[in-house]
């Protein structure tokens, strides 16, 4: 099942940014604290085709796509 809604690459870099500072939150907590809490992660692959970045979810790669990205 696709999503109705598809974010653009720019809104997915923006996610992108928000999650790698959200990750390192993660990371300068404590390890008690970081027990407390689920880590984040982010949905999205990049994948560098035909020299263009694209990102896709991780549902929807192909076994192909996974065993290129080591999943």
């Amino acid at each position: 099942m696709r999503p109705f809604y598809s974010a653009s690459t720019e809104e997915i870099e923006e996610l992108r940014t928000q999650f790698l500072t959200l990750d390192k939150t993660y990371f300068n907590l404590s390890m008690e604290d970081r027990r407390k809490v689920q880590r984040a992660n982010f949905p999205y692959a990049k994948i560098e085709k035909d020299g263009q970045i694209k990102y896709k979810k991780f549902e929807y790669l192909t076994p192909e796509e996974r065993n290129a990205l080591g999943c």
